[in-house]
């Protein structure tokens, strides 16, 4: 592999390590087979920060759902405010964060008939370790400048050797 190629690859690997900071974390809801709220991972999510949240109905005996932040919670995690009526779908983008937190929400979701059954997961927003993310994002500036240079240095020595090639 020569430098360029090197260079190339090693910012693809960190832009590839990078999305995990950016990651949507999609929670299906459904029902179990006894009819109990059974939604994708519990309901928990990990999210790094500037990750996403998604939340969908998977289920046709779902009507709509809610999310309800629950009393407690330290800091608001979501960068707009939840809608107080009940939903189809709801995508929140988390805040920009260095240090993680738990935060404790509740799904009130109302069956085909009307009635509304609440559930209790919680949302763990972590950088994956402190200060990882922005690790990698210099390290991937640090690989991108690198590979400009390289990149410029080879052209130059390109054109050094069609001049050479010319004048012989």
């Amino acid at each position: 592999m020569n430098h360029v190629s090197k260079a190339v690859f090693v910012t693809l690997m960190m832009t590839l390590a990078l999305t995990s900071a950016f990651a949507k974390h999609v929670i299906e809801l459904k029902l179990d087979s006894a009819g109990n709220l059974y939604p994708t991972n519990r309901g928990d999510a990990t999210a790094g920060w500037l990750g996403q949240v998604f939340w969908v109905i998977r289920d046709k005996n779902i009507e709509s759902f809610q999310i309800v932040e629950k009393p407690g919670n330290t800091d608001y995690i979501f960068t707009e405010p939840l809608p107080s009526g009940f939903q189809k779908d709801l995508l929140r983008k988390v805040k920009f964060r260095f240090r993680g937190c738990d935060w404790y929400y509740s799904i009130n979701w109302k069956d085909a008939q009307g009635n509304v059954h609440p559930y209790d997961p919680k949302i763990a927003v972590k950088p994956v370790v402190p200060f990882t993310d922005l690790i990698f994002l210099f390290g991937f500036i640090i690989t991108l400048l690198t590979t400009i240079v390289f990149y410029r240095r080879w052209q130059a020595a390109e054109r050094i050797v069609k001049k050479y090639e010319q004048n012989k």
